[in-house]
């Protein structure tokens, strides 16, 4: 069966998100990565405090639901036939003025979007001061739901969604815009390699190349 996998920019927890500085951030990843922490610190480089947060959210969001994405996708292609699409959904609900809640794009953010329901959140009281963006995004991302429900397809004349595949590994971020992006494939490799994140054990001849990939 065609699928859709989804997960939410900000929902992966990890000791490194919690670091302040160079010097924590690297404290972290020892604890994490032992013996292979000169090889995440070539991909994960921080060289100022300012560079901490970011860097921490990429690793955190690759090594967590982002790995297991790509896992999933990749058991698709390799185990069926039916294509598979991916999104990452970035968006941080904009809230209301008084009005609190979780940090940055988390867990079932997006739900509200797919299903065009985003006044739901303030039908008690309002919480978030929703903007045309977000209505319009919501709009598109109803209709490619709706496309693919009739079609296995989620592509429509407003949105561009390409197939996964290990020799084009792209997917869709729904966040300040609606992009396609590729994903790093040396960042996934060496996530999937980790006794830390999810289904490193599970035995996938490494990637075939792009050129003789095939677009499989």
């Amino acid at each position: 069966m065609p699928a859709i996998l989804s997960f939410a920019h900000d929902e992966d927890n990890s000791e490194l998100r919690r670091a302040k500085s160079v010097a924590e951030y690297r404290a972290a990843a020892a604890k994490i990565y032992g013996e292979q922490l000169d090889a995440f610190l070539r991909l994960y480089p921080v060289t100022s405090d300012a560079e901490v947060a970011r860097v921490a959210g990429d690793a955190a969001r690759e090594a967590g639901h982002f790995a297991s994405m790509m896992f999933w996708a990749r058991s698709q292609r390799e185990k069926g036939k039916a294509p598979v699409y991916l999104t990452d959904f970035s968006r941080a609900h904009p809230y209301a003025p008084g009005a609190t809640g979780p940090a940055g794009a988390y867990h079932g953010s997006e739900v509200p979007y797919w299903f065009q329901n985003l006044d739901g959140l303030n039908r008690a009281r309002v919480t978030r001061n929703w903007t045309p963006w977000d209505y319009e995004m919501s709009t598109k991302m109803a209709d490619a739901l709706a496309a693919f429900a009739k079609t296995g397809d989620p592509s429509t004349s407003a949105l561009r969604w390409p197939q996964w595949t290990m020799a084009s590994p792209k997917y869709v971020e729904f966040g300040s815009a609606i992009t396609v992006r590729d994903a790093n494939r040396e960042h996934i490799e060496f996530m999937w390699s980790q006794p830390s994140t999810p289904h490193h054990n599970k035995p996938f001849p490494t990637w075939p190349s792009r050129a003789g990939a095939g677009g499989e």
